[in-house]
């Protein structure tokens, strides 16, 4: 009965951390990945006999991981566009600037 409970408790693990990975929250889902890893090895150092369950788990960690790098990629795309758009703001920026040769000489009040 315990074995039974703890691959509850690995399952649970993996469905927090994928709904923590499917909200993009990052630290959480560090923190239930390196708590599903200690389960996991706790199960296999107490039985071997749990083979089939291992392998149904390590198909799920195989989805948890494409979650993973499909968060990584738009990550990823997110902090080019933003690097894009400051290029763009500050060529803006040096475009609109008004430099006069006679501007030392005007009088910017009217």
């Amino acid at each position: 009965m315990p074995k039974i409970r703890a691959m509850k408790t690995i399952y649970d693990i993996y469905t927090q951390e994928k709904k923590a990975l499917q909200s993009e929250d990052i630290e959480q889902a560090f923190a239930l990945a390196q708590k599903r890893e200690e389960a996991i090895r706790e199960v296999l150092q107490s039985d071997r006999g749990q083979l089939e369950k291992i392998i149904h788990l390590r198909e799920e960690n195989k989805k948890l991981i494409a979650l993973a790098k499909e968060l990584q990629k738009k990550i990823k795309e997110e902090l080019k566009k933003v690097s894009q758009e400051n290029k763009r703001f500050l060529g803006y920026k040096e475009a609109s600037k008004v430099k006069s040769i006679y501007g030392q000489y005007l009088n910017k009040r009217g």
